[in-house]
Parts: C-alpha cells; structure tokens; sequence
C-alpha cells in the first residue's frame, strides 16, 4: 500500500469515527431524565425565532433572549431547545438544565450563552470532559455549567448534568406516556410544556416555606392538582394562542367549588377601552371560601366582621349567605376603566342584598371614626357611598336583580346611565365558564424584568370532566 493510500484511509477512518461518535449522541428528549418536576421544549426553535422576529412580537422575544442568541438560533438550520427543572438535593430547592440541539451553529449558541451570563457579572474558566467543553461560571453566588459539544449547547446549575449532556438517561423523558401524549396533541406547537405538580407539591412540602405554602394551596383546593400542560403558536405576524390545562380530578372543591356552570360568551356593556372579566360563580359558595380564606389571614378581624353580620342577621330576619347571596349560580362581571373598579354581581336577591349594605354602612362609623357614610340618589337608584378611616372609596347600588359594587361614585354614575338590567341566556348552553378581555396587557420580563407591551389578551375557561382549560389569544 502506498504512503497516499494509508494517507486517505487514515483520514476516513478519522471521518468514520467522528460520523459514529456524532451518531452516538442521543436526542435531548433521551438524555433528560423522566423525574423531572417541570420542563418545556421549543420543537424548532430557529423556526419559530425567525417567524417572532419577523412579527409584531420581536421586542417581547428580544428582551428575553439577548441579540447575539438570536441571530445564531436563526442561523441554525434546525435547532430544538428543552429545558427542565428536577428535585434538588438541597430541601425545598431545584436544579434547571437547559439543551440546545444547535448542529453547526453549536460554537455561536455557546458563545451567546456565555457572553450572556458574562453580561450579568458571570466569571469563567473552561475545561473539557467526555467530548464536552464545560464552563463552569460563577454567577450571584453560584454555579452554572455552560456546557458545549457533538452540535449540542445548554447549561445547567448542576455539575453532573452537565457531564451528560450527550449520555442516555436509564429512564428518559420521552419514554414517559404524558411527555408522548403531549406531543402527540400539540404537533403544530411553537412550544410546550408541563409540570407533575404532586413532584412540585413535594418539593414545596420539603421547603422552609412549607408552613406558609402548603395551607394555601389546600385552601385554593389545588391539593389534589396531577398536571398543568401549556402549548404556544404563533398563529400569524399578530397573533399567538396559549392554551393551559389543568387535570384536577373532581368535585373540586373550596375556590374552584364556587365556579357556575357554562354562561353565554356575550359582549357585556362596558366602556370602549375597559379591560372585563365575566364569570358563573355560586356567591355563597364564594363568600364562605373568602371567609375561610380571611379568618386564617385576620382571624380577629373576621370575628368582628362575623359578629356585625350575624347581628344583622338576627335583626333582618334572613341569612346572607343563604338568603341574600344564595347558593345558585350567578352571572359576574366585573371592568376596570382609568384605575376604576365596577362589578356587577348577580345575586339570589338583590333588594335583601342592599339591606344588608345599609345595615352594615350604618356601623361603620363606630368601628372606623373616620369613615363617612353618604346616601344619594341617582336617577331612581339609590347609592350608598362609603370614604375615610381607611376605608372605601366604595359605591353600592342595587340594580334589578344585581348589586353594582364600584371603587368611583362617578363611574358607577356612568354605568347606571350607560345600561339597563340584561337577562342573560340559559345557564349551561355553552362551554364557556368565565372569559374576559385585556385590551392593554403589559409583563415584567426576566431576567432584566424590563416591562414589555404585550397586546390585546383574549381568554375564556371552560371545564371538561377533570379538567380545567383557559386559552388565551393575544393579538398585537
């Protein structure tokens, strides 16, 4: 054999092995490991990188992922991102590990990363391990690990995560069914995601703050929650769906205990402008959960406040929760217009109602010295205002068969004169058990937390057997 012939087979042998160490490396999906408390996947993250910055959305993507990690994400000709939370070893805390399936545009979504966290005061000094070139980087105290290598990046607050970024996990993610369910339902994702909440309610049990947390929880009736599933698509240039699901096995019980059956989606009068809400509640239900609620919070004073209503009571001859609030679902409304508050609350009887506002007003004063009491007359509805001794400002009117409730004596005004009582649709001809409407949405954004304008957010509940649905459409 000649010198140029071992020449190339040595230089094929070398492309060879590189091709099967290459190979060798297993999908992010089978090196995560299925324990995980938490985790989400953007399936094509160049792909959707480059539809958001060709839309209305790039200054919200912009302010979460720095520039320079943008531009090598689109330079990827395929990249997938997973990210995952799992129990830490420390009580109450968790560690995060992010993979990057970056191919060739690995080196410049490494170089990102660490330029990034460099940014935010990070130090560095690499090493190499297992084909990988690690980063350990000192940042507020801690550790994380840029990790780079076989066309793969990410990093991890954890050492040995880190070490097998490219390793096989013995009991991988997507060998769980609910990963592989997941999947199947949201095919057309931008992104996805869940949480085992049972793993995270053990992680929260094992925290200093589980005397605090742990009480809260029960108290929303969230204890028995197994799963929230989110899915996001950028739907065109000005659109994106969201989509949560929340799998609670029923009867629910406590908040979500007070939730109506279906309402009609109808547009409710409500100022140009104004941000609403509409819901089906069963006001007594709701009015026990936020005593419950208060007399763990204030339990000194709810017992004043319970003493005054049953004096009431006994006066009025009736029951505010059964008598006055009732326990048949309602219909809700409640709209915020230049700080303003109006709610609209349907009622068992609304006159009753009112008695108890007055009988309760009337009081006041001597609990609050301070406070003022005012009774006026709009139109032919009678108003009760109540300001000062900390206080109010609130305005309570009856209306029909609805108590109006509002921060402003002036708005409240302008509701009486905008509308009349509306009869709603049959209870239960829809899906729909609460939906609302944000027409000036603004978020706080990590890890600067600049604040970001996000657009016009649409929402809507529903409730399927064991499950709990709100989907989102924000439009910009």
């Amino acid at each position: 054999m000649t010198a140029n012939a071992r020449r190339r087979m040595i230089i094929a042998m070398h492309i060879l092995f590189a091709l099967m160490v290459v190979a060798a490396a297993p999908p992010v999906a089978q090196v995560a490991d299925a324990e995980a408390i938490a985790w989400l996947e953007l399936p094509q993250a160049n792909a959707s990188a480059e539809a958001l910055a060709q839309s209305r959305f790039a200054d919200l993507f912009e302010a979460v992922f720095p520039k320079r990690m943008l531009r090598a994400l689109k330079g990827a000709t395929k990249s997938q991102v997973l990210a995952a939370a799992f129990k830490s070893a420390s009580p109450g805390e968790a560690e995060a590990t992010v993979w990057i399936e970056a191919g060739k545009a690995e080196p410049a979504i490494t170089a990102a990363l660490v330029d990034w966290l460099g940014a935010m005061g990070a130090k560095q000094a690499s090493r190499s391990a297992g084909g990988l070139t690690l980063t350990p980087v000192q940042l507020r105290g801690r550790v994380i690990t840029v990790f780079s290598g076989q066309g793969r990046s990410g990093w991890s607050t954890q050492v040995q995560r880190a070490e097998r970024a490219l390793t096989r996990s013995p009991a991988p993610l997507d060998d769980d069914p609910a990963y592989v369910q997941l999947l199947r339902r949201t095919t057309k994702a931008d992104a996805r995601g869940r949480i085992n909440v049972p793993r995270l309610w053990g992680m929260v049990a094992r925290s200093q703050q589980a005397s605090k947390w742990i009480p809260m929880i029960e108290r929303l009736g969230l204890e028995h929650l197994a799963a929230v599933e989110v899915q996001s698509r950028l739907l065109d240039k000005t659109s994106v769906a969201l989509e949560v699901q929340l799998t609670l096995p029923r009867p629910w019980r406590h908040l979500l205990a007070s939730l109506g059956p279906p309402i009609a989606h109808t547009e409710p009068a409500v100022p140009k402008g104004a941000r609403y809400a509409r819901a089906s509640v069963r006001p007594g239900y709701l009015w026990s959960w936020l005593e419950r609620m208060a007399s763990d919070k204030a339990p000194m004073e709810t017992a004043l406040v319970r003493a005054q209503l049953d004096g009431i009571e006994k006066r009025l001859g009736s029951k505010l929760v059964e008598d006055a609030l009732g326990e048949d679902p309602q219909v809700w409304t409640v709209y915020q217009k230049a700080g303003a508050v109006v709610v609209e609350m349907g009622v068992k009887d609304a006159t009753l109602m009112g008695e108890f506002v007055k009988a309760y007003a009337a009081i006041l004063p001597n609990l609050f010295p301070q406070t003022q009491v005012k009774d006026t007359t709009i139109g032919k509805t009678q108003v009760i205002g109540v300001s000062g001794g900390g206080v109010g400002p609130i305005s309570v009117a009856v209306l029909g068969d609805v108590l109006l409730v509002s921060s402003s004596a002036m708005e409240l005004e302008a509701h009486l004169g905008r509308r009349q009582p509306v009869k709603e649709g049959p209870l239960g001809s829809e899906r729909l058990i609460a939906y609302g409407n944000n027409p000036d949405t603004k978020i706080q954004v990590p890890p600067l937390w600049h604040a970001v304008d996000v657009g016009v957010v649409g929402w809507r509940v529903s409730a399927e057997s064991d499950r709990l649905i709100v989907d989102a459409t924000v439009r910009k």
